[in-house]
Formats: C-alpha cells, structure tokens, sequence
C-alpha cells in the first residue's frame, strides 16, 4: 500500500505487485483456521499522557509507513511509536490514526511467517479500516489507504466492492483539493500511484493526470 511516502514513481509500482505475494495464500489459509484478532488491541487502555502535535506526528508516520512496507522490524517500530504516542483506548484515537494502525496490522499480515497469523493480522485490519472513511468522509488520506489496501486483497475476503468507488471518490476528491492536511507532495505520491493502478479507467487516467499536472505546477507551500 503503497500509502506513499515521496518519490512514488518506482514504489508506488512496487507496492501495486505487493497484493499477489502477500495475500495470496491467505485465501488457502481462510479454509485451514478460524477467523483472528489480535489481543495486543486489549492492551491499549490505560489514558495517561496527552496525544503528540498531528501533523508534526503524521510526518513522521509517513515515512515509517513506507519503511514499514518492506520491513518487519520497521512495521513493529511504528505501531509502537503509535501506541506510545496515544496510549489511551484506540476508539479515542484520531481517525486516521486508526487508518495507519489498521494499515500496519495489514503488513504484519504480510510479514508474519504462519498462514493463521497471518490471517488474523489481515482480518484484524480488515476489521478496523472498514468504516473509516465512511465515517470519515472528508478525509482524502484514510480513504486512500483503504483503497490501496483494499484493493490487494483477493475477491474471497469480500472487500473489494469499495475499490471502484474509492477510486472515484479519491479522483474527485484530489480533482476539488480537498482535504488540506494531506501536503501537496503527499497528494502528487497518491496521484501517482493511483496512475499506476489497473482499476482506472481510461476517463479516470485522463483525470488523474490533469490534477498530477495541477499539482506538479504549483508550487509548495
């Protein structure tokens, strides 16, 4: 998932492929175990100090996120860093905090070694990004790492009916501007993965390069 950090030109290429190597096998896997849950989220209850500055925080994530992809190690350090800095019930963290960890509890899914951890990893995910952006609605960023998740995952897990109509939204929503704590560089990172996808139509492409060539115009803040 993508879920980009900058120069997603080659990543966002490499992390479209992610989807056939990671959850392949999870379908066989389905069949052999029940479904999962992770009981480290029983471990996130106790309210003690005050949530770190945002945006300064989602920087940060950003670029863990992208070393996550490919790395176990650095996906454990992030979801530390996440429950270090919001130590209190997930239910009280900010929404796209919640989009991150659900996205990291999607790449333990793929670095974990057994087929039944994985499974619980991914359902687990599945579980907590399923509603957020519908609960979220103007938020351009947790939409989009739902879609960029979403969409790897084999028709079997019963996901894929909202990745025609993210993709939409997301076009729309980068076509408006919309969102303004998404940074224009990570905006252009997502136009170019979305480009870099198979399920854009030939309108949708013309669309997303139209706002790539906005976005690649102005300059950053």
């Amino acid at each position: 998932m993508a879920w980009i950090g900058a120069g997603a030109g080659r990543r966002g290429r490499r992390v479209c492929r992610l989807g056939s190597r990671l959850f392949g096998r999870l379908a066989i896997a389905l069949l052999l175990v029940g479904f999962g849950f992770d009981p480290g989220l029983a471990a996130l209850n106790a309210v003690t100090d005050p949530a770190p500055n945002l945006p300064q925080f989602l920087s940060t994530l950003r670029v863990s996120f992208y070393h996550a992809v490919d790395s176990s190690k650095s996906t454990e350090e992030a979801i530390a860093t996440i429950r270090s800095a919001f130590p209190s019930s997930l239910e009280t963290w900010p929404p796209v905090i919640r989009a991150y960890y659900a996205a990291l509890e999607g790449l333990r899914g793929k670095h974990a070694r057994g087929l039944g951890e994985k499974l619980g990893h991914v359902m687990t995910a599945i579980t907590l990004m399923r509603r957020l952006p519908e609960d979220n609605p103007g938020s351009l960023e947790i939409r989009f790492l739902r879609f960029s998740f979403f969409r790897q995952l084999p028709l079997f897990f019963g996901v894929r009916s909202t990745v025609g109509p993210d993709l939409e939204t997301l076009i729309g929503m980068l076509e408006k501007g919309s969102d303004d704590d998404v940074p224009p560089a990570i905006r252009r990172d997502m136009v170019t993965y979305l480009l870099d996808c198979t399920e854009a139509g030939r309108d949708q492409l013309d669309r997303l390069r139209q706002v790539r060539d906005l976005l690649e115009a102005a300059p950053d803040p």
